[in-house]
C-alpha cells in the first residue's frame, strides 16, 4: 500500500472493508490501483447522502427554495445572513422553515427544486410534498427490481 496526499493507494486484490471511504465515480479506469479517500467517514459515500428540498417562510411571508444535504445547519446558515445564505434571504430576515422533503440523490433534488420554483407561491408547499413523495416512490420501486 501507497501513501498518497489524503488516502492511501491499494492493490484491487486487497479487501475493501479494511478501509473507510468510497469508490470514486473514476476508481474503475485504474488498471490495478483504487483510491480510498480516508478522511471521509462511511457518511459520506456517494450512496449514503440524503438530499432535502426545502421551503423556507421568510419575513416579508415569500417563499425560498433550496437544495441542502443538511437542513438545520443551512437554516443556520441563511439565518446569520453571512455570505453562505442565499442572497434572497439575507434582506428577509430570520427565516423558518415551512416544508422539508428528502430525495434519494442529488439529481432528483435539483429537478424537483427546479420544477417547485416554476409554481405559484400558493401551490409551491402542496406540489413539492406530493411530487418528493411520487419520486421517492418511483426511487424505491426502480430499486427493487
Amino acid at each position: 500500500m501507497r501513501e498518497g496526499k489524503q488516502g492511501k493507494w491499494c492493490h484491487i486484490g486487497q479487501r475493501v472493508n479494511d478501509f473507510k471511504g468510497f469508490f470514486p465515480f473514476w476508481a474503475p479506469k485504474l488498471s490495478n490501483f483504487l483510491y480510498f479517500d480516508l478522511t471521509a467517514g462511511p457518511e459520506y459515500g456517494p450512496s449514503m447522502k440524503t438530499w432535502h428540498v426545502y421551503l423556507l417562510r421568510c419575513s416579508d411571508n415569500s417563499l425560498y427554495c433550496g437544495v441542502t444535504t443538511d437542513p438545520e445547519r443551512r437554516l443556520a446558515e441563511h439565518n446569520k445572513g453571512a455570505k453562505k445564505g442565499a442572497k434572497y434571504t439575507r434582506a428577509r430576515l430570520p427565516v423558518t422553515i415551512e416544508v422539508v422533503e428528502d430525495l434519494p440523490d442529488k439529481k432528483s433534488a435539483y429537478q424537483l427544486e427546479y420544477a417547485v420554483k416554476k409554481k405559484p407561491a400558493l401551490q409551491k408547499a402542496a406540489f413539492l410534498q406530493q411530487t418528493a413523495l411520487r419520486m421517492r416512490n418511483e426511487f424505491n420501486h426502480s430499486q427493487q427490481q
